[in-house]
C-alpha cells in the first residue's frame, strides 16, 4: 500500500501528502502549519521540476526542499519495492559549517523514512567519507570541492541521482564558485532535476544557471514567513563612535542573558578584540575559514550551550549557520550589502522565534545602513543604560532613574561625585605676608634657643 495513503489525526494542509511517517515526527517537532515556501514548493519539487525558490532565512527552506523529495522517493520505493538503495538526492551547500548543518537535518528525516545519508565536507577524513560511501547512501549532503574529488576517484557513484539541490544558490553560483559548482553537476546525469534556493536571488541567477537547468524552472519567492509564524526579528542599532566598539562590546557583555554572534570585517580585528575582551573575563570564541571543522564545530557547540558570551566571526558564516534560539547578531563592522545584511540578520529570529540584530554604527554609516536594508526593515535606535539594553534614550527615562545612574557606566556601579573644592588663596598669586612672619618668627624662636639658652631669674 503507497505510504501517502494514511494520514495522521490533526494534520492539514500540504502536510497531508507526506508519508504517514514523516506527519508523525512534523507533530512530534511541535509543527503546526508549513510556512509559504514549505507549501508553494511541494508539488514543483515532488513532481521533478526544475525549480528557483527564494524565502527569508529562518523560513524553513531546507524542509521546503527535502520534504516533497523524501516524500517521491517514499512513493517510489513502495510502488516498486525496491529497497536495494542508491544514491537519489544530492545537496550542495558553500561551507563546511552549512554542510554539517544541513547533513544533519537531512539525515533526521531521513531516518523516519528508513533512507540513509551522509555528509562528504572538504576538510573532514577523507578515508572515513569512503567508508560511508560503501554503505550505498540515499541523500549525500556536502561541499562541491570533496564531492567532485570522490567522483573523480569514481568513490562516490552519482548515475543514479535524481534530484540536485543547490543551496545558497547565490554564493554557490556567484563569480568564485560558479566554475566548479557547473563542473560538479555536469558529473550527474543530464535528466536530474535542479533545484535553487536562496534567501536572496540576484536577477542574473536564472540565466546563470540556464544551462544546468533540464527545462524552464518554476520560480517561487515567499516574501514573508507566512501565516505559520510570526516575524519575531527586531532590527536595530547604537550610535558608537568607531574608536569605542570594542567599550561597547563589553559594555552588552554585562547585560543579563547576553549571547550574540559578532560579525567582524577581518581576523586581524577579531583577535584583538578577542585580547581585550578576555583581559576583561569576557568568555569569546572564533570561527574563520582555515579553522579545521572539527575545531569549528566545536566552538559553534560550546557557544549553543552558553559558554562563549560572544561568538566572533566573519562572513564565512553567515551562511546557514543554525543556532538554535540564538538571542542575537551583533555587526561590529557593517554590512557590504543588503544581500549580506540579510544572511547575516537571518542567523536569529528563525521559525519565528524572537531576536535582535544590533548594528555599530555612527552618524555617517547610519545612513548607509539605512540604504542596506531599505523600506522594508524598520530600524530602532537602541542604548545602554544602567546595566541593560533599551529603546528608550537616557533623556526619556523616569527621573528617578537617571539619578544615580551614568549612562556611560552601565554593568558598573554608579560613580560617587565628590563637590568640588572652592578654590584656595595659596593657589593663586604670592605667598601672603601673614605665613611669612610666622615662618620669621619661629626661626628667631629657634635661634635663640640655640644660642641663648633658657631663661634665668636673674634677667
Amino acid at each position: 500500500m503507497n505510504e501517502n495513503e494514511t494520514q495522521v489525526s490533526g494534520i492539514s494542509g500540504i502536510v497531508e501528502k507526506f508519508p504517514k511517517a514523516l506527519q508523525e515526527k512534523w507533530l512530534a517537532n511541535g509543527f503546526d502549519q508549513a510556512t509559504d515556501i514549505q507549501t508553494n514548493t511541494f508539488e514543483a519539487m515532488y513532481n521533478k521540476e526544475a525549480v528557483i525558490g527564494s524565502a527569508p532565512t529562518g523560513s524553513g527552506k531546507t524542509l521546503a526542499y527535502l520534504l516533497p523529495v523524501l516524500s517521491r522517493m517514499a512513493d517510489e520505493r513502495s510502488t516498486t519495492g525496491n529497497f536495494r538503495g542508491g544514491l537519489k538526492l544530492v545537496v550542495l551547500v558553500p561551507s563546511q559549517e552549512l554542510a554539517s548543518q544541513v547533513g544533519d537535518v537531512v539525515q533526521d528525516w531521513a531516518r523516519a523514512l528508513n533512507f540513509k545519508s551522509t555528509k562528504i565536507i572538504g576538510g573532514a577524513n577523507v578515508k572515513r567519507q569512503i567508508e560511508k560511501l560503501k554503505d550505498h547512501p540515499d541523500i549525500v549532503v556536502g561541499t562541491p570541492g570533496r564531492m567532485i574529488e570522490l567522483i573523480d576517484q569514481r568513490k562516490m557513484k552519482v548515475h543514479e541521482v535524481e534530484t540536485i539541490i543547490i543551496d545558497e544558490a547565490d554564493a554557490l553560483l556567484d563569480e568564485e564558485h560558479i566554475k566548479q559548482t557547473k563542473s560538479l553537476v555536469r558529473k550527474m546525469p543530464g535528466k536530474a532535476q535542479v533545484a535553487l534556493f536562496s534567501a536572496t536571488v540576484p536577477d542574473t541567477l536564472a540565466g546563470l544557471a540556464q544551462d544546468m537547468l533540464n527545462g524552464p524552472a518554476v520560480e517561487i519567492s515567499a516574501d514573508a514567513i507566512g501565516d505559520a509564524f510570526e516575524k519575531q526579528r527586531v532590527d536595530g542599532y547604537i550610535t558608537v563612535p568607531v574608536r569605542k566598539r570594542d567599550d561597547m562590546l563589553r559594555r552588552l557583555a554585562q547585560v543579563k542573558g547576553m549571547q550574540a554572534l559578532v560579525f567582524v570585517r577581518t581576523m586581524a580585528e577579531i583577535e584583538q578584540l578577542q585580547q581585550k575582551l578576555q583581559f576583561n573575563h569576557i568568555e569569546t570564541a572564533y570561527l574563520h575559514s582555515k579553522m579545521a571543522a572539527q575545531n569549528r564545530q566545536q566552538a559553534i557547540n560550546k557557544f549553543a550551550k552558553g559558554e562563549y558570551t560572544y561568538l566572533f566571526t566573519t562572513d564565512v558564516a553567515a551562511r546557514g549557520l543554525d543556532i538554535d534560539e540564538l538571542p542575537m547578531v551583533i555587526q561590529y563592522d557593517l554590512p557590504a550589502t543588503p544581500e549580506q545584511y540579510l544572511h547575516r540578520a537571518g542567523r536569529t529570529g528563525r521559525m519565528g522565534k524572537y531576536g535582535l540584530v544590533i548594528t555599530f554604527v555612527n552618524e555617517r554609516s547610519l545612513r548607509e545602513l539605512k540604504k542596506n536594508t531599505g523600506e522594508n526593515i524598520e530600524l530602532k535606535a537602541f542604548y545602554t543604560y544602567g546595566g541593560q539594553l533599551t529603546d528608550v534614550s537616557p533623556e526619556d527615562q523616569p527621573r528617578e532613574d537617571i539619578e544615580g545612574n551614568d549612562p556611560n557606566h552601565e554593568g558598573e556601579a554608579p560613580r560617587q561625585h565628590k563637590p568640588k573644592a572652592k578654590p584656595s588663596v595659596q593657589q593663586k598669586g604670592p605667598k601672603p605676608k601673614v605665613r611669612k612672619k610666622n615662618r620669621s618668627r619661629d626661626s628667631k624662636n629657634k635661634g635663640y634657643r640655640k644660642h641663648s639658652g633658657p631663661k634665668t631669674n636673674q634677667e
